[in-house]
């Protein structure tokens, strides 16, 4: 069984998540939506990162599992983490059963922190929107 992205963007619309707080995102998604050509087993952990006011994909976000569901850091036997492609997917293989938190980050982005939980039997399907952050104050054209 294969998992395809236009199937998760059109249940994250449904479900009133970033990309459905700007209608513009739907017109930018490249056509025909990235797709994952692998299966999604138990312990993995697959999805992919948008811009959540462009809706465009990110690449090279830094994707960690580093907190428990609750916020508190984690020690997992093996450190866990990918870096999205340049369509903005990423797939994070053997994840231990348990509740967690994915953590997103990328440069002149907030840090993003989403909660998910993986079991013995299912995996989980995670899509990040990241917002842009500017630390110059509004109609300043140089700053440092």
């Amino acid at each position: 069984m294969g998992f395809s992205f236009g199937r998760a963007v059109t249940a994250l619309v449904t479900l009133g998540a970033p990309v459905a707080c700007h209608p513009q995102a739907r017109e930018l998604l490249p056509r025909p939506l990235p797709e994952v050509s692998t299966q999604l087993a138990a312990g993995d952990v697959a999805g992919f990162v948008l811009d959540s006011t462009t809706g465009v994909p990110i690449a090279n976000v830094s994707i960690e599992v580093r907190r428990d569901s609750s916020g508190r850091f984690v020690s997992l036997p093996v450190p866990i983490g990918t870096i999205t492609d340049s369509l903005g997917r990423f797939h994070l293989r053997r994840v231990p059963p348990g509740s967690y938190a994915l953590t997103a980050r990328f440069i002149a982005y907030h840090v993003r922190f989403v909660p998910f939980t993986v079991t013995d039997t299912t995996g989980a399907i995670v899509v990040l929107g990241l917002q842009y952050f500017s630390p110059c104050p509004p109609g300043t054209p140089i700053c440092y």
